[in-house]
């Protein structure tokens, strides 16, 4: 599946900022909770956790800009444009659930990343040995329920997130949770086509469905739920 994953990552490296609407906003939204959160001012050593194209980080540079910023994403694609965007950073191309981290910071972000993890629950036991705060984003069970209730009808299984119940108690399980929020963001695709282009360009299109979407929900307009929840975590291990 991480082979997929990569696979569509690479592929939309170059369409994935035209079509990143959501994840923009999400990450706006979460460097917002670190500005108006209690975490010391002194934050010199940051890790970016999928990356992207670098987005997350160019919003942290705002908050923390004498930082030295370490990106670490899945796609050496994605890397590549990063690149492009941050020349300063430190690059890691590597898949963070079984990549070694080595090196101690004090902030670890990860923005809509998480979902694509086999175990949340481990990695967060891992990545807060390395770090002192980590803030992160990801998707919750009520994320494309107009969409995939459609799919259930025509007996299309469909993809499993956390509870927000599930989460939580996985973070306070990992580490201190100092403070998390939920928000909701919604796109409107008028054809099925759309959405799975949508998909596509944005690097999604590892996790889509068995079967022809495009044929079974024609003539549909579909409305995509993004439910995302939002948390800061102290870790117990990682200071530097």
């Amino acid at each position: 599946m991480k082979e997929k994953i990569k696979s569509s990552f690479d592929s939309a490296s170059e369409t994935y900022d035209s079509v990143s609407e959501v994840q923009t906003l999400s990450s706006a939204h979460l460097v917002e909770m670190l500005k108006k959160s209690t975490l010391p001012l002194k934050i010199a050593k940051i890790l970016d956790i999928g990356s992207g194209t670098g987005n997350t980080s160019l919003e942290l540079m705002k908050v923390y800009p004498a930082a030295v910023y370490t990106l670490c994403d899945i796609s050496e694609n994605m890397i590549r444009r990063s690149r492009m965007k941050i020349k300063s950073a430190n690059y890691i191309v590597g898949d963070a659930e079984r990549y070694n981290f080595t090196e101690k910071y004090h902030l670890a972000v990860s923005n809509l990343t998480m979902q694509w993890f086999e175990s949340v629950d481990l990695f967060l036991e891992k990545i807060l040995k390395n770090c002192e705060y980590f803030a992160f984003s990801t998707l919750l069970d009520e994320s494309f329920y107009d969409y995939e209730n459609l799919l259930r009808q025509y007996g299309v299984s469909v993809s499993c997130y956390p509870s927000i119940d599930e989460i939580i108690r996985i973070c306070q399980k990992r580490g201190q949770l100092m403070e998390y929020e939920v928000k909701r963001y919604d796109l409107l695709f008028d054809t099925p086509f759309g959405l799975v282009r949508y998909f596509k360009k944005l690097g999604a299109g590892a996790r889509q469905y068995k079967g022809n979407v495009v044929s079974l929900l024609r003539g549909h307009k579909i409305k995509l739920n993004y439910c995302v929840f939002f948390a800061i975590i102290k870790g117990n291990n990682g200071k530097l």
